[in-house]
């Protein structure tokens, strides 16, 4: 009897905010993306082996447990962007993102996954989780030029979803808080306030009828307290949520909270980086709801994280006036449409994006992004994203490294090849 994984029982592919490979667009050429969630993670549909005696030995086809999986992104670049906006890829030619995708399926109640990296954007982007980056990444002390290869993600999930629809997993992942393309032309700005790539332990489920959850602890990036010889504490979070597919749409919805928003990568980054003696302070919890729709070839997606409370005055600052920190927040809508033209897959988006007392992250106040997609060959991409920014003001909290109210545009394309 063959089964498939969770991710390919319940087909969720979910919506992120920036459409770098067609969130939410399934169509015959269009290349599948790699996301952020256990219920994103798959690139594709494992066949694995039978469940007989539920073990395997020498003479197994090994093809028939483990699949090799990749792709590989090369961006330019061009505009009128005078600093490094957090997410974006200021260098004009890179190689943005290649990456190699290992499942192995040794029996009908494990798989492991390894992604491996190379990368060679700009720190800004924040690509790899080991660069020791300001206000991008996570907080490890490491020179970037030293991790152009890294391992991104290498985890392993314990579970039937056949015989019962709880699993386990343990490893080095991205964590479900917010819903994001891990690697798209330009990280969204609530992706920036969401992203959170960690070595966790997580328990949840996914049932036949749609309905997804889980529950997960890492250990924080940041101390309590800013000893960097402290062991640092324990964080923790969950997401629940509902899918619906069928063939005329699909709609996804839910929400995510994290115990202690200084474990984001970006804002771990940034206490570690720019205030490595302060630590986070007082914890502030944060929610982040998502939402997309889908129905023939138009899709709707919307995605949001705001802090709960506000961060200690110096460890995330805002206003110099305020006796608070910030308490930042971000709001990220998109609509698609996809169509077919001579046998080629075709997608254009346009989106809206507003954050909300995030200028020490240097955020933008405000972006609207167009794009346009096209897939000329099987699992090939063709790309143009345009953004235009405003900064914030100094009337509005402008502390970080950002240019007084600025407006500007940056053109940024994309060719990609996935196998």
């Amino acid at each position: 009897m063959k089964i498939k994984s969770l991710v390919a029982m319940m087909g969720l592919a979910g919506a992120a905010s920036s459409a770098a490979w067609a969130e939410g667009v399934t169509t015959q050429q269009t290349p599948e993306t790699t996301n952020n969630s256990f219920y994103q993670s798959t690139i594709k549909e494992l066949n694995q082996v039978t469940d007989e005696g539920d073990k395997t030995d020498l003479g197994l086809d090994w093809t028939k447990y483990l699949s090799v999986s990749g792709a590989f992104y090369t961006d330019a670049k061009a505009g009128d962007q005078t600093y490094d906006t957090q997410g974006e890829n200021t260098n004009r030619l890179s190689v943005t993102n290649a990456h190699v995708t290992i499942q192995a399926t040794p029996n009908t109640w494990s798989q492991f996954t390894l992604v491996t990296n190379y990368s060679d954007a700009s720190n800004s982007y924040g690509a790899n989780p080991d660069d020791a980056i300001t206000s991008v990444g996570t907080s490890n002390n490491a020179d970037a030029s030293d991790n152009s290869v890294y391992i991104d993600q290498a985890y392993v999930t314990f579970g039937d979803e056949i015989r019962y629809p709880v699993f386990a997993q343990v490893g080095r992942q991205y964590l479900p808080f917010g819903q994001y393309d891990v690697n798209p032309v330009v990280r969204s700005l609530s992706q920036v306030l969401t992203e959170t790539n960690a070595t966790d332990a997580q328990i949840g489920f996914v049932t036949p009828e749609g309905l997804y959850g889980s529950s997960y602890v890492f250990q924080n990036p940041v101390s309590s307290d800013g000893d960097a010889d402290e062991t640092k504490p324990y964080n923790g979070g969950a997401v629940l949520g509902f899918k619906k597919s069928n063939e005329e749409m699909v709609f996804d919805t839910g929400v995510g909270y994290m115990n202690n928003m200084s474990g984001v990568d970006a804002i771990a980054n940034y206490i570690n980086q720019d205030l490595e003696s302060t630590g986070y302070g007082s914890g502030v919890a944060a929610l982040a709801p998502y939402a997309s729709f889908q129905t023939g070839p138009f899709g709707v997606n919307v995605d949001y994280v705001t802090a709960l409370s506000y961060f200690d005055k110096e460890v995330l600052p805002y206003q110099t006036t305020s006796d608070n920190g910030a308490k930042p927040s971000a709001v990220d809508s998109q609509v698609s449409y996809a169509f077919n033209v001579k046998d080629m897959d075709q997608v254009l988006f346009i989106g809206y994006q507003v954050s909300n007392q995030a200028s020490a992250l240097n955020l933008p106040k405000k972006r609207y992004d167009v794009g346009y997609n096209i897939y000329p060959l099987k699992n090939v991409l063709v790309g143009l994203e345009v953004t235009r920014d405003t900064n914030y003001s100094a009337g509005d909290g402008n502390i970080g490294n950002t240019a007084d109210g600025e407006e500007y545009y940056t053109y940024n394309a994309r060719v990609g090849v996935q196998f």
